[in-house]
């Protein structure tokens, strides 16, 4: 189709030469995820996902994310988590979780970016369908593969974003 709209003397318009670009090259982001305790460091990761998972049956129960201006620990001390914990509790009867912190790693030519951190998290809550998940996030990266590895509380570790 380009080749032909240059044939006939029209410029693509850059919104379609981008998106041509961004679906030609996929992003690999892996993700290290580790079970933590109480006393851990990863508690003050600032710029990563964490998963609430079940102390019985390690079942995944939520994702989340920690861009860069509040830490796992804050997450999981903020007001708006006791609907969540109250959630678990009242209708899934899960007392408690475990929580796992994952690292992003990346190529060294990609940026680790708010936006690549969300649409992370996006793509794993659109394909693994946690019940603590009740908003999914719009996924803006087309091609994005998220690889999961270490204490990973799913079947699956490999997703792509289809578009």
């Amino acid at each position: 189709m380009r080749g032909f709209a240059a044939h006939i003397g029209l410029k693509p318009s850059q919104h379609n030469v981008n998106r041509y670009r961004a679906e030609r090259t996929s992003v690999l982001v892996e993700v290290d995820w580790r079970l933590i305790g109480r006393s851990s460091r990863l508690w003050n990761r600032t710029r990563c996902l964490y998963a609430y998972v079940d102390p019985v049956c390690d079942r995944l129960l939520y994702v989340g994310k920690t861009d860069g201006s509040t830490s796992v620990r804050t997450r999981f001390e903020a007001e708006d988590k006791e609907d969540l914990f109250e959630f678990f509790e009242s209708k899934l009867d899960v007392r408690g979780v475990r929580v796992a912190v994952g690292t992003l790693a990346l190529d060294e030519r990609i940026r680790l970016t708010r936006e690549l951190i969300s649409d992370t998290e996006g793509l794993l809550i659109r394909r693994t369908k946690p019940p603590g998940n009740v908003v999914v996030p719009r996924i803006t990266r087309p091609g994005l593969r998220v690889r999961c590895l270490g204490d990973w509380p799913y079947p699956r570790a490999e997703f792509r974003d289809v578009g």
